[in-house]
């Protein structure tokens, strides 16, 4: 994928997910109970954050893995999409890593 110069920061994220879920569906869950992101990369910047259409959001990076966990499941009570982009903090670029999608809920036929 292009990278502008001026990102200097990241490198590309070669996986991520999850990328849709079904409204009132926890991914990932983590042992809190929280729902949680992870970005595979091969490099980050030491001081990131992920944004969720632009908040910051509890971030944690280890062995090329980042992880972000939600703050709440409000999130995923309604079908919405949102937009996940890194940013460094230290430099203060941002890159725009793709869009969550939370679609309508199954229907059981």
């Amino acid at each position: 994928a292009y990278q502008p110069p001026y990102l200097k920061s990241f490198c590309d994220v070669e996986k991520w997910g999850p990328k849709r879920v079904y409204v009132g569906e926890r991914f990932n869950e983590q042992p809190d109970g929280r729902s949680a992101f992870w970005f595979k990369t091969e490099c980050a910047p030491q001081n990131l954050a992920v944004l969720m259409d632009g908040e910051a959001m509890e971030t944690t990076q280890h062995a090329g893995i980042v992880t972000v966990a939600l703050y709440a499941d409000d999130l995923l009570k309604k079908p919405a999409k949102y937009n996940l982009e890194f940013h460094d903090l230290d430099m203060d670029e941002v890159k725009f890593i793709g869009q969550f999608s939370v679609l309508p809920a199954r229907t059981v036929n």
